[in-house]
């Protein structure tokens, strides 16, 4: 993310899948694909309080429940990036777009694969 840091926001769109997929560089104040906070101040915050309860149960994790790790570490390692961001910009540097629907970036990808995996995997071990 780092790198794009030096991109002036507006000099950068290209396509990457037409007319699906496009690069273009977004500042976004809100959480993952674009959705609205109805507390922005307050955002890194709570997100800093969801990743300390992620992380707690990564550590707490035993060899029972090992199949939570990758889920428990994509959204730990997502969320993390989006939070320093939010730290450090107040808002995420988004690089991915699907038109009209949002823009996004890898870490948003990584949260979104994680809760999928946990919620599958829930539903597995209830059948």
């Amino acid at each position: 993310k780092g790198f794009f840091r030096n991109i002036p926001f507006s000099e950068k769109t290209f396509p990457l899948l037409p007319p699906v997929l496009y690069f273009s560089l977004f500042q976004n104040p809100r959480i993952a694909f674009s959705i609205p906070f109805p507390f922005p101040r307050a955002l890194p915050w709570i997100m800093t309080a969801i990743l300390f309860g992620v992380g707690i149960a990564l550590l707490r994790l035993n060899t029972r429940h090992r199949h939570l790790f990758a889920p428990l570490a994509m959204i730990l390692a997502g969320g993390f990036s989006n939070t320093v961001d939010h730290f450090t910009e107040s808002f995420t540097i988004d690089y991915l777009h699907i038109p009209p629907i949002s823009f996004f970036n890898i870490a948003d990808i990584l949260i979104s694969i994680g809760i999928l995996q946990l919620f599958f995997q829930k539903r597995r071990r209830k059948t």
